[in-house]
């Protein structure tokens, strides 16, 4: 506040408008460059707010992509394990159904059992090891031709 020696209008005047008093001036100075720093540290404050925010969500947005990729890939290589898997299993079958077709014929063609024989084990094909899945069906289905054909050497030879 200004202080001045006796004169009320002098004193006044400061307060109106119509004149500056030195000491407030400066204090007017102060406080808006105090508002001004305050302003400014507050939108500092803000845009770094807002940066952090962007920051996380890039960081968020990578780790989805990275995730999604990520999903992609085991699927492509579940994908690819499950059709080597099942051409295995084909091929497997397949091998498994060319003996057979080989017992069979060799079956067939050297020693054919007495028919009574044929009556009583059922037809040969019946009698197969392979399955299409090849589970615990293989382990109660009967004897295979191979096993048969040695059955019925042995009951001739009795």
């Amino acid at each position: 506040m200004c202080h001045f020696g006796g004169d009320l209008a002098s004193f006044l005047l400061p307060s109106f408008g119509f004149g500056d008093c030195p000491d407030t001036r400066r204090e007017q100075q102060q406080q808006q460059q105090q508002q001004q720093a305050g302003g400014s540290a507050r939108l500092s404050l803000l845009d770094r707010g807002r940066e952090k925010q962007q920051q996380q969500q890039q960081q968020q947005q990578q780790q989805q992509q990275q995730q999604q990729e990520q999903e992609q890939q085991e699927t492509a290589v579940s994908q690819r394990l499950l059709l080597q898997l099942r051409a295995q299993q084909a091929a497997a079958r397949q091998k498994c159904q060319q003996q057979i077709n080989f017992a069979q014929t060799q079956h067939s063609s050297t020693n054919s059992p007495p028919s009574s024989f044929i009556e009583s084990t059922g037809p040969s094909s019946n009698n197969s090891n392979c399955s299409s899945n090849n589970t615990s069906n293989s382990n109660s289905s009967s004897s295979s031709s191979s096993s048969q054909a040695e059955d019925w050497h042995t009951l001739a030879a009795d």
